[in-house]
């Protein structure tokens, strides 16, 4: 695990040994705990929520998959596209953004990063665009804190005309990476000199296009050990774009994401570091 505390921001990494941090985070909620989630089954973060809706704090969750809620509140998505977006928004200070669902599998087991955000205005404003999405409302989200920025909107424009403008570097750590406009980009950019490395999931081996590379293209690492279920790409050691969405079609176009985009500069050095270390755990191919 690696945390730091910096600028309003909290940056952890998994997998973790102890849930401790997130959950003290959790439970520092007065009045509403807001959840979003593929799945959630970790028991500790279950009976944290179950403690606070026991205790009358507002705790509601809307996923993909049902989980034992007893006190909680919960909503399962039924739309043909996933509902893949991670989040937990505490009152109108604190928000938990995640490539991570709250399971055990995710926290304990597999690569992820999550970024706790302490902004009154920031919160406030994920916690109408979750409200608005209990009440079954279509609405977008385009929220922003000091050096980071979230969306649910056109994600792909976004993330390919970030990718395209890079100059020097793009380091990417991603479970799927499919998307084919942007596997066009990475080699583009390769081409004219710019240091492309990939870092991604054994699944991707009999999955993705990746494994088509010809050997005297740009590195890609495989990482087998555990799985790595970031969906991390860093451009030029300057701006870091994460959060639940994988480079596929589907991730970029039609499941229910959010991306989150970080430009604080303490913030991208910490994420440098840590695509570091899964670039050296991975296996060349």
């Amino acid at each position: 695990m690696i945390t730091c505390f910096l600028y309003g921001f909290d940056v952890i990494f998994t997998p973790l040994e102890s849930v401790e941090q997130i959950l003290s985070v959790v439970e520092s909620a007065e009045e509403s705990v807001y959840v979003t989630s593929y799945s959630v089954d970790h028991p500790e973060v279950i009976q944290s929520l179950d403690y606070l809706a026991s205790r009358g704090v507002d705790v509601r969750a809307i996923t993909e998959t049902p989980f034992a809620a007893g006190n909680i509140k919960m909503k399962i998505d039924v739309e043909k596209s996933l509902f893949h977006m991670k989040t937990i928004i505490l009152d109108d200070h604190t928000a938990i953004l995640s490539s991570a669902n709250f399971t055990v599998h995710s926290l304990k087991e597999s690569y992820n990063d999550l970024i706790i955000v302490s902004s009154k205005k920031f919160a406030s404003q994920l916690k109408q665009f979750f409200l608005e999405m209990w009440a079954g409302r279509d609405f977008s989200l385009n929220a922003e804190a000091e050096g980071l920025r979230v969306f649910t909107h056109d994600i792909e424009n976004e993330v390919l005309n970030r990718i395209s403008q890079a100059k020097k570097s793009v380091c990417i750590a991603m479970y799927a990476l499919t998307h084919p406009e942007l596997w066009a980009i990475l080699k583009i950019l390769n081409c004219r000199g710019v240091n492309v490395r990939v870092v991604t999931d054994k699944w991707f081996l009999t999955n993705s296009p990746i494994a088509q590379i010809p050997s005297e293209s740009f590195e890609v690492r495989v990482v087998k050990s555990r799985t790595l279920h970031s969906k991390l790409i860093i451009v030029d050691g300057k701006c870091v774009i994460t959060g639940s969405a994988n480079a596929t079609k589907s991730g970029y176009n039609s499941n229910a994401e959010l991306a989150v985009v970080v430009t604080d500069e303490a913030v991208v050095s910490e994420y440098i570091s840590y695509f570091e270390h899964l670039f050296k755990e991975g296996e060349s191919f």
